[in-house]
């Protein structure tokens, strides 16, 4: 069921990256243009104790981390810019995400971490 939702999320409006959406599937967007060829819904959902809905307990290692809420950026050769027309909470939001997404694009991924229950 959780896995249904979340495909739910991330395929509803795929577009253009700088439009304003659920965060969910703008940090997914921001995953893939940092790591270019990755699947972010395959790889990072339900990987390690808090990566996926919820999030609980600490995480397991340094890639096992996340958030939500929605802001505007744009992509552009693998690098994210956070717009300047977010206001100072969605800026906070936005640049955090980025830099998950780049601690993501550096972090070695550990298959064993993937649908751990903890």
């Amino acid at each position: 069921m959780k896995f249904l939702l979340l495909v739910t999320l991330l395929t509803a409006g795929a577009t253009a990256h700088n439009i304003r959406r659920r965060s969910l599937l703008q940090f997914h967007n921001m995953i893939q243009c940092t790591i270019p060829g990755s699947h972010p819904l395959k790889d990072y959902n339900n990987y390690g104790c808090y990566c996926g809905f919820g999030g609980s307990n600490p995480p397991v290692d340094e890639l096992d981390c996340a958030y939500t809420t929605t802001y505007s950026y744009w992509c552009s050769e693998n690098e994210i810019t956070c717009s300047d027309k977010n206001n100072a909470c969605e800026a906070f939001i936005c640049n955090c995400d980025q830099q998950a997404t780049i601690c993501f694009s550096k972090a070695p991924y550990n298959k064993d971490n993937k649908g751990i229950h903890c």
